[in-house]
């Protein structure tokens, strides 16, 4: 158990502080010599047009769902259309922005200047303007959903994966055999359990008990917690051991991996690619694998969800409703066991050794003499 380190006061009086202070007046001086290096020149009547216009775009696209579908089709047209549209920009009048720099020595003096002190980007105009354009084109009016897809996709496949689920929860117990457990693991869990509570209540017993309970539990020769390296078994080989074990195991995995090869097989085969609901709130394009997987269209809003990933959804997102219908202690939960399906079973030696860290670890200080002042203050306050 190290001690805190005590940070002596020079260091931040001619360091910490210090260092701030200059951050901060580098970043005001900096400010002020290139408002001083700034060249005053009024701006170019087309540019300030055109970024109106970026922002009219920007605004009907904000508002586009709060205006009628024709109303919205004339003002998408209005900006985009081929010929005379606001956004629409010829091939021979498209400037690159390097080249409009270099035409206007003013624009590259306040480049130069504006890098000196801080590297920036070049902005382009006609960029916006074309995203702006393509983002407007690409907004399609909401899909209708049939409501035979409700009937005969939403509904049954999320039946039949709950009743599936509810299936699988009684085969496996079924299957499951019943044998007495080993006596030295119950004692080991009830030594670690023991050893928590003593962690968890550490502060409120005197220093020499806690020590006390400590080196009970974390002795080198003779602790609970210490195990020695000869008698430490690996999971791994106790499954193989125990040839009961290893029968566990292969059946609780069975009984998830054949379900879900044959209920995925089936949703596959019968449900393939539908649009099955939507939701209600929008979401960013990160989503569009997750919620559109079996649907390759990118022009489909990201709130639209496929058969396929309603199924994955309902996979690994139904434990709540399993554990209202068969108790907190039954409830499937496919994610916990396929990460158990990467382990072979409980390994005692690692969990000893992860009590017996965290009792050396800790740093014992007594609650008690506090109490007084706690109580004070608590009745200071309620008085007040």
């Amino acid at each position: 158990m190290a001690e805190d380190l005590v940070l002596d006061t020079a260091i931040r009086d001619w360091v910490l502080i210090p260092l701030s202070v200059v951050m901060v007046l580098i970043g005001v001086l900096r400010y002020f010599v290139s408002k001083l290096m700034r060249s005053s020149q009024n701006p170019d009547a087309k540019i300030v047009k055109e970024g109106q216009v970026i922002i009219r775009a920007r605004n009907l696209r904000a508002g586009a769902n709060f205006i009628p579908a024709k109303s919205f089709r004339a003002r998408r047209a209005y900006f985009s259309n081929e010929e005379t549209g606001l956004l629409h920009v010829p091939k021979g009048q498209a400037q690159n922005a390097q080249a409009q720099m270099f035409s206007d020595p003013n624009m590259a003096m306040d480049m130069t200047k504006k890098t000196s002190l801080l590297v920036v980007e070049v902005p382009n105009i006609n960029s916006e303007r074309e995203r702006e354009r393509g983002v407007i084109d690409s907004m399609a009016e909401d899909l209708v959903l049939d409501t035979a897809i409700r009937d005969w996709v939403l509904i049954p496949l999320s039946v039949v994966m709950v009743l599936i689920g509810v299936l699988r929860y009684f085969v496996s117990k079924l299957m499951r055999s019943s044998q007495n457990p080993d006596a030295k693991i119950v004692k080991e869990g009830q030594v670690i359990i023991r050893a928590r509570n003593l962690r968890a209540g550490a502060n409120f017993i005197p220093a020499k008990s806690f020590r006390a309970r400590r080196a009970y539990f974390s002795n080198e020769e003779t602790g609970l917690l210490h195990v020695p390296k000869g008698q430490a078994q690996n999971a791994q080989a106790q499954m193989f051991s125990d040839p009961n074990m290893a029968m566990d195991m292969m059946k609780k995995n069975l009984s998830m991996i054949i379900p879900q090869t044959l209920t995925f097989a089936w949703v596959n085969f019968f449900f393939s690619g539908f649009v099955a609901a939507k939701i209600p709130f929008p979401l960013t394009q990160r989503f569009r694998s997750m919620l559109q997987n079996g649907i390759d269209l990118s022009t489909v809003d990201v709130s639209y969800v496929s058969s396929r990933s309603w199924y994955f959804l309902n996979l690994f997102g139904l434990r709540g409703l399993f554990s209202l219908i068969l108790g907190e202690e039954n409830a499937v939960d496919d994610t916990q066991r396929m990460m158990q399906m990467s382990g072979f079973g409980f390994d005692p030696s690692k969990s000893l050794g992860a009590e017996k860290d965290g009792l050396d670890i800790i740093q014992h200080e007594w609650a008690l003499p506090k109490f007084e002042q706690r109580a004070e203050a608590a009745l200071r306050k309620f008085v007040s």
